[in-house]
């Protein structure tokens, strides 16, 4: 318990997962919080996305890529709740912003410790 906790505690594991019908080769991300931003500190992103081909007619071929990325973000204080997640989507080239309540997971936080 006692190593996970030094090893993960502060750190936010993003796990996404999107298909696109065109090939990346990053996804960027960050997450703010009352107009602080956290980037991530390591990023694994599918340099050979899974491939997947559709043939609608004789002569159309349509290509879908799946994308898989892992993001490790250093909080810089403990977030609990209204955390932006901003995101860019490469073939769109515009952020899209989600809300995330991050409230539940601090609930149980005396548990942990």
């Amino acid at each position: 318990m006692g190593f996970a906790r030094t090893v993960c505690d502060g750190n936010l594991h993003v796990s996404i997962t999107y298909s696109s019908g065109f090939e990346a080769v990053s996804f960027p991300l960050l997450l703010e919080h009352e107009g602080v931003e956290a980037r991530p500190a390591s990023v694994e992103f599918t340099e050979s996305p899974g491939i997947s081909v559709y043939r609608s007619g004789a002569s159309y071929t349509e290509y879908t890529y799946t994308h898989h990325g892992e993001f490790v973000v250093k909080l810089p204080s403990a977030w609990t709740d209204n955390v932006n997640l901003a995101y860019v989507v490469p073939e769109k080239g515009v952020t899209t912003n989600l809300k995330i309540d991050l409230s539940p997971f601090a609930r149980d936080e005396a548990a942990y410790r």
